[in-house]
């Protein structure tokens, strides 16, 4: 079985492995792996039992080991390293994808995420319990969060009001997402300009090289444009204009849901139509490294407009009642994040102004 039941004193423990579906999937990967390591080194039997028995140990932790015990008080996360999280801790558990997989994350009032390895549900180990496990963790901790149970700060985020007025309002990109792209863009158009375009001293560019560079320049501004002016959304009145490649218009009546998408790359709002199209807005979003600290603020002003476009809907007919907007809890950028963007904003940065000082040297020695 994938779950079992211990009866302890003070109240009952609950505990999720790995489905069957999972075990099965890592026997075969280890027997492939034993396989063809035999298959490598006939002439020599340790390496392959080596590997062998290794694969074996990894098998047996993978499968046995991880995973999520309730209990009355905690949740024990069984991952590489044994984790107790207090139900009064937790801020929300939801399902999110994760490399084609479906898992489930738990959120801390801290804004830590702990994404379990059990119970999980994919294309090559589906597992036909996993909605009623998602479900049975998510009654545990509503259960046995308390009394005295409060919403962490994004709570504040969830009841603050939006005003909504006749003018259009434009969402773009915040400029810590666009800084660094237009960045990389810019410095892929002056390599591109430096190396097939212009003439100096030990390069003489042909008619054709400056084809396919002019060619490749015209991409590279395209994409500037877009990451830099016109990605994003428009609120209006009446409908929601979404900048994607393709500018549509979505009149209010014709949208049944927005939602706040989660995945491993970052959070993102997505549109689904009455007709049942699913469309990813390309602003407000949020990046694995590129953060958006207005995200919650712009992604309730475009659920609070299409609320004000339903109520002025009801006068054609009877419409259902918008779902609220859902967040997790808060999940700030790591340090690591930052220091990262910042190096390679700082490096990109240099490459492009020692290019430009080159090529104003050599256009104007030549």
């Amino acid at each position: 079985m994938d779950t079992y039941d211990v009866v302890v004193p003070g109240g009952s423990r609950l505990r999720f492995r790995p489905s069957r579906a999972v075990k099965a999937s890592f026997i075969a990967i280890v027997a492939m792996d034993v396989f063809l390591a035999i298959m490598s080194t006939r002439r020599d039997f340790w390496p392959p039992m080596f590997m062998g028995a290794v694969l074996t140990l990894e098998y047996s932790y993978l499968c046995f080991s991880v995973g999520i015990t309730l209990t009355a008080d905690t949740a024990i996360v069984h991952s590489f390293h044994r984790r107790k999280i207090k139900w009064a801790d937790i801020q929300c558990v939801q399902i999110e994808k994760y490399m084609g997989n479906r898992t489930i994350a738990i959120y801390e009032a801290d804004g830590c995420r702990t994404r379990l390895r059990a119970p999980v549900s994919g294309f090559l180990a589906p597992d036909d319990r996993f909605e009623e496990k998602f479900h049975t963790i998510g009654r545990w901790w509503l259960s046995h969060r308390g009394t005295d149970w409060t919403e962490g700060p994004r709570s504040d985020w969830l009841t603050r009001a939006v005003q909504v007025s006749g003018t259009p309002v434009r969402i773009r990109p915040a400029g810590s997402q666009a800084g660094p792209i237009l960045l990389a863009l810019a410095w892929l158009g002056s390599e591109t300009v430096f190396s097939g375009m212009l003439s100096f001293p030990g390069a003489d560019p042909t008619a054709w090289s400056r084809s396919i560079a002019g060619v490749v320049l015209a991409v590279i501004i395209s994409a500037m444009w877009y990451f830099g002016v016109h990605a994003g959304v428009t609120l209006t009145p009446d409908h929601l204009a979404v900048h994607n490649l393709r500018r549509r218009r979505l009149p209010w009546s014709e949208i049944s849901s927005v939602t706040v998408e989660r995945t491993w790359r970052g959070s993102r709002l997505v549109v689904r139509e009455v007709t049942g199209r699913r469309i990813r807005l390309s602003g407000p979003r949020i990046g694995l490294l590129l953060w958006n600290r207005r995200f919650e603020e712009t992604a309730l002003a475009v659920h609070a407009w299409w609320c004000s476009g339903l109520e002025v809907g009801k006068a054609e007919g009877p419409v259902d009642a918008p779902a609220p907007l859902e967040f997790a809890a808060p999940n700030s950028p790591r340090l690591w994040k930052r220091v990262l963007v910042a190096l390679v904003c700082l490096a990109l940065g240099y490459r492009l102004l020692i290019g430009l000082l080159v090529t104003a040297l050599l256009t104007g020695s030549s």
